[in-house]
């Protein structure tokens, strides 16, 4: 390999940052889409984008070394988009964005992997609801429907959320599955030792488990999102938290399926495994007092006296 190939493989790899800039600054500052980072879409335009950018650059590198520029799809990994299946996707567009770029293929090859793009591309575009913010700071309601924002186009359908059928540890490695805890009500807290406000937030959810540890039927399980296990463990054994401690496997996974935008974040669980976010801990303690306030709240019939949580 000469130098001038390697410099052109090196740049083909960071052309990646100049679309996740890009698409970044589009989508959140342009055209201020809500909770962008959790659009499947923005991530596939990004790597389809970076990646067509890389195969310009190395359109005179031969091809034996065109594989090389996959390393640029790990950094999808801090993006957390790095998931199944979604990394098929990403692995997808990276492969047809380089294929258009390259001499070697010809023209119909290249107009039918255009047509596979557009063709995903526009089918994510519209699975998940596409809502712009108006300003900088997003308000929401006590059931977390946004208050200030334009929604474009939803065609999901409004129904309530089930929990997946997903596998965490314990602090002794165990599998522990949600499904082992139906027929109950939970309360999920989603959190890291690396975020502080999860870690500010502490207190008033062991003030929480204290008030309701009397309830039976009501099980508190805090999940973690850290990557490395030891300082949770570490963080589960100096401080001793009271109710079940899990972390998961995959937080990139994690945070799709629950679609988590940032922690720390609460889900109300009833005894069928639907559930429904909590905007914060300031009014748990009312709806978690009994069966028939959390089955009102998954269902969006509870009235709140409170117009705004902590």
């Amino acid at each position: 390999m000469t130098k001038k190939t390697a410099l052109r493989l090196f740049l083909g790899i960071i052309s990646m940052l100049i679309a996740i800039f890009a698409v970044g600054f589009l989508t959140n500052e342009v055209v201020q889409v809500h909770e962008y980072s959790l659009l499947k879409w923005v991530a596939l335009l990004t790597c389809g984008l970076g990646f067509y950018l890389s195969g310009l650059i190395n359109k005179k590198t031969p091809l034996k070394f065109v594989p090389f520029l996959y390393l640029a799809l790990l950094i999808f990994i801090p993006l957390h988009y790095f998931y199944f299946p979604l990394f098929i996707y990403l692995f997808l567009f990276a492969t047809l964005s380089l294929l258009i770029t390259r001499k070697e293929f010809n023209k119909k090859l290249k107009i039918s992997s255009m047509i596979i793009m557009a063709s995903t591309f526009i089918y994510f575009l519209f699975s998940q609801p596409l809502i712009i913010r108006e300003g900088n700071v997003v308000e929401e309601d006590i059931y977390g429907d946004i208050q200030n924002g334009t929604i474009i186009w939803d065609f999901t359908e409004e129904k309530i959320k089930t929990l997946p059928n997903e596998t965490f540890r314990n602090i002794n490695n165990e599998a522990v599955n949600l499904e082992s805890y139906k027929n109950k009500i939970i309360y999920i807290s989603f959190w890291a030792t690396w975020c502080k406000p999860c870690l500010e937030e502490k207190p008033s959810l062991e003030k929480l488990k204290k008030e309701l540890k009397e309830n039976s039927e009501l099980v508190f399980i805090d999940i973690s999102l850290d990557t490395d296990a030891e300082r949770w463990k570490g963080y589960i054994n100096k401080n001793d938290p009271s109710g079940i401690q899990l972390i998961s496997l995959d937080e990139a996974k994690i945070r799709s399926l629950f679609e988590i935008s940032g922690i720390p974040d609460q889900l109300v669980v009833n005894s069928k495994g639907e559930y429904r976010k909590l905007l914060g801990i300031g009014l748990a303690a009312k709806i978690l007092q009994n069966t028939k306030n959390v089955e009102e709240y998954i269902n969006k019939q509870l009235v709140f006296e409170e117009k705004k949580r902590e």
